[in-house]
């Protein structure tokens, strides 16, 4: 194991030395992130896409109102009791 100097030695040349490059010329290329997915613009996309749209538009425009239980005319009245008593 090296000593605290050595170590410190090291650790201040990682600051105070002028950063090595070594640049590879491998000349014209291109590549593609593996981690992103690729989209192809086509007419069907834009058809489903517009489809998707309409449907969370009509979702998000639906008026969602606390439901009371005692106030539904087609709960019968011993349904009533027993949510009453617990």
């Amino acid at each position: 194991m090296a000593d605290f100097g050595a170590r410190l030695k090291h650790a201040w040349n990682a600051f105070t030395k002028p950063e090595e490059h070594t640049s590879w010329d491998l000349g014209t290329s291109y590549s593609v992130r593996p981690d992103r997915i690729r989209s192809y613009v086509s007419n069907e996309r834009s058809i489903i896409t517009a489809i998707y749209n309409r449907i969370s538009i009509d979702a998000a425009s639906i008026a969602i109102r606390p439901y009371n239980p005692r106030t539904d005319p087609y709960i019968p009245k011993s349904e009533l009791e027993r949510l009453r008593t617990g």
